[in-house]
């Protein structure tokens, strides 16, 4: 790579571009991968996304212990609470990169969608 810049940002560039290659293999076997539970799977499942655990953890929580056939109570649950922030942490580290900025935003929002009102999703 050719680079007037210094050694540094020539770097950067570098391992920009060899993050997205890595990043568009890796995004498509994780669809590859969702498709197939998704047509092939005929059995119950039951989805959890993270951004749900995170808003609404009681109410995941007691959605997939049904759905496990399990019993949870009150104080259990208050106990999952109290230790969903766990005991580690990583430095918050401050970065202007997104990295999956424009990268097949609408395919993965479609697949979402498809995972989301998938008929198997929370039946036993």
């Amino acid at each position: 790579m050719a680079c007037q810049k210094s050694f540094h940002i020539c770097l950067i560039l570098h391992l920009a571009d060899r993050w997205k290659t890595f990043r568009e293999m890796m995004i498509e076997k994780w669809i590859i991968s969702h498709r197939i539970w998704l047509n092939d799977y005929k059995g119950p499942l039951h989805i959890v996304r993270y951004e749900r655990l995170q808003s609404h953890l009681v109410d995941e929580m007691r959605t997939l212990m049904n759905f496990l056939g399990w019993n949870i109570t009150d104080s259990q649950l208050d106990c999952v609470v109290q230790n969903s922030e766990g005991k580690f942490h990583r430095e918050n580290r401050i970065s202007t990169i997104d990295p999956w900025a424009g990268f097949h935003q609408h395919e993965l929002d479609t697949i979402m969608r498809k995972i989301d009102n998938w008929p198997y999703c929370g039946q036993i």
